[in-house]
Formats: C-alpha cells, sequence, structure tokens
C-alpha cells in the first residue's frame, strides 16, 4: 500500500510537474514573441533615425564643403588681389626709394655747394672789408663841395666790424662799388664850384676849379689872390700862389665857354712837388 502510494504520488507529481512544465513554456513563449517584435519594432525606428541623421549630416556636408568652396574662391581673390597691393607697393617703394636717393644726392651737392658759396662769401667779406677801409681813408680826399654826390654812398658804410658783421655782404658790395664807380666819375671830369677853403686859420668863398680828385684851383672874385688844392689824409691842404691868379681865371672863363678855346697851363706842384 505505501508502495503504490509512492508511485502514485511520483505519477502525480510528474503529471503537475509537465503540466507546469508547459505552462512556463507556453509563458515564455507568448513573453518572447512580443519582446522581440519590440526590438525588432526599435530597430526599425533607430535605424530610421540613424538614417535620417546621416542624411542630414551629408547635406550639412555638403553646405559647407559649398560654402567652403566659395569661401576658398572668395579668399584667392582676396589674395590675387592683395599679391597685387603689394606688387604695386613695392614697386611704388622702389621707386619712392628711388626718389630719396635722389633727393639725398641732391642734397648732398647743394651741401657741397653752400659749403663753397659760404667760403666765398667769408672771402668776399673780407675783401669787401678792406675796401670798406680804403674808401674810409679816400673820404677825406673828396672836396666838401662835391662829397654830397657821394655822401649817401659813405654814410652807408659800416662803421666798425660789428655793424658790418650784422650787415648783408652783397648790400655791402653794392655800397662799395656804386662809391668807386662815383669817385671814378669824380676823378675823370672838371668841377666849377663855389665854396669856402681854409686860409690862414680863415676861411675865404673863391671859385675853385678841381681838375678831377687831383688839384684844385681857388681864385677869389677879384683875381687878385689864388691858390693850389691839394688831397691828404686830413682834407685838402691849399697853398697860396697870387701869381697864379689870372690863369686860373682864365681857365675857369675857358671852361665856362666865356672864353675862346685855348690851352691854358696851370702849376701842378709847388717847391719841388711838381711844375707846369
Amino acid at each position: 500500500m505505501v508502495y503504490c502510494s509512492r508511485e502514485r504520488i511520483v505519477l502525480r507529481f510528474q503529471r503537475e510537474f509537465g503540466y507546469w512544465l508547459c505552462f512556463v513554456a507556453l509563458l515564455l513563449h507568448g513573453i518572447w514573441i512580443p519582446v522581440c517584435r519590440g526590438e525588432e519594432k526599435m530597430d526599425v525606428a533607430a535605424l530610421e533615425a540613424l538614417t535620417g541623421r546621416w542624411i542630414a549630416l551629408r547635406s550639412e556636408l555638403a553646405a559647407e564643403e559649398q560654402s567652403w568652396k566659395q569661401q576658398e574662391r572668395q579668399w584667392k581673390r582676396e589674395i590675387a588681389l592683395l599679391e597685387r597691393e603689394i606688387a604695386s607697393r613695392r614697386e611704388s617703394l622702389a621707386e619712392d626709394t628711388g626718389y630719396l636717393q635722389d633727393v639725398e644726392r641732391g642734397q648732398a651737392d647743394l651741401i657741397a655747394s653752400k659749403d663753397v658759396a659760404t667760403d666765398a662769401l667769408q672771402e668776399m667779406a673780407s675783401v669787401v672789408s678792406r675796401h670798406e677801409v680804403k674808401l674810409r681813408a679816400v673820404s677825406s680826399w673828396i672836396p666838401q663841395s662835391l662829397h654830397a654826390a657821394l655822401g649817401t654812398g659813405f654814410r652807408a658804410l659800416p662803421e666798425n666790424d660789428d655793424v658790418a658783421a650784422r650787415a648783408s655782404v652783397l648790400r655791402r658790395l653794392q655800397t662799395v662799388l656804386a662809391l668807386y664807380t662815383q669817385i671814378e666819375s669824380l676823378h675823370n671830369n672838371m668841377h666849377l664850384v663855389r665854396e669856402l677853403i681854409p686860409v690862414r686859420e680863415q676861411k675865404r668863398e673863391v671859385d675853385v676849379l678841381y681838375v678831377g680828385l687831383a688839384r684844385g684851383f681857388a681864385v677869389s672874385a677879384r683875381n687878385d689872390w689864388a691858390a693850389i688844392g691839394t688831397p691828404s689824409d686830413t682834407g685838402w691842404q691849399w697853398q697860396e700862389v697870387p701869381e697864379e691868379a689870372s690863369r686860373i681865371r682864365l681857365a675857369i672863363r675857358v671852361l665856362q665857354r666865356e672864353a675862346d678855346l685855348q690851352l691854358v697851363p696851370l702849376l701842378l706842384g709847388i717847391a719841388g712837388e711838381g711844375g707846369e
């Protein structure tokens, strides 16, 4: 009885276990099929999403590539423009460099010319100064009655070296040349004037015939007195020669065309200084 009971129990367990096994198998089968189908649906959606993303990326890449090509063409144009500008600037720089070199050479030549001109001007200033000294000395050789014609020129001479240094060398040269020209004109002509000359610490009004700036012949209005003048560093010096009065008056009349044209010998020196 016991054996039969155990056998029955075993058989019963096997039958129940089989049922449960079948149930579990059916249950798993029912669950697995939907899961697989869900995963399949999920894989398709992901693939579609990836495909769409890939297409979008390809589109973006194509757009970027097109933009890059356009940008590259723009950059190439700009680079070409810049290269032409650089070439133009280099050419201009070369021209400017050449111009600057020419200017520098010109400046060097001007500086050299300036130095030469400065040296020449300094030498000229020295020469002018020496002649100004001579002219101031010559001033006393010119009779006062003839001095008026040269007064402006002599007043234009510098009084000293300081005044000369502040004056224009060219202006000083013009003054010196003008004075020499006027003095030469006085020396090459005869001049008839009426003036006061010093005689024995007095002054006497007489007619004076100046032969250039070498000699002066004075005669009184009554033709009773005469004198011969010579220039000196202290002014004109007069030596009385009453015996020459008639000849001096005749010379004056010939010069004034009041007498016939003739040669009138005049005494040029006294006491061994000269003769007729």
